[in-house]
């Protein structure tokens, strides 16, 4: 099983929203992390597994954020300082105790 089916199977997302996030996290761990290689394929990994294990709410709503937040739009043209506060929001999502309405804002 991919990670993008491990994702889809677990919380129902659709195949582009699977992808998206893991996209996210695939740009975040090379951009601002420097990860390369195998180091990459090993935080995938633990990327997969942390959303396997996340409550379907948070995860519903990391989804909508790098969906509505975190994607340029096609006119948009964001520089590094903007992509990693984009990046960051998304984390914040995912690292919260408890999912807020406010965190559906960020």
């Amino acid at each position: 099983m991919t990670r993008t089916d491990a994702i889809q199977n677990a919380h129902g997302l659709s195949l582009d929203d699977g992808v998206k996030v893991l996209i996210y996290h695939q740009q975040g761990a090379q951009w601002i992390k420097g990860l390369e290689h195998d180091k990459l394929q090993n935080s995938m990994d633990e990327f997969t597994e942390l959303l396997l294990k996340t409550s379907r709410d948070k995860v519903q709503a990391f989804t909508t954020y790098v969906k509505e937040k975190y994607w340029a739009k096609p006119e948009e043209d964001i520089n590094k300082t903007e992509f990693e506060r984009r990046w960051m929001g998304g984390q914040t999502i995912l690292n919260s105790k408890r999912l807020r309405n406010s965190d559906r804002n960020i």
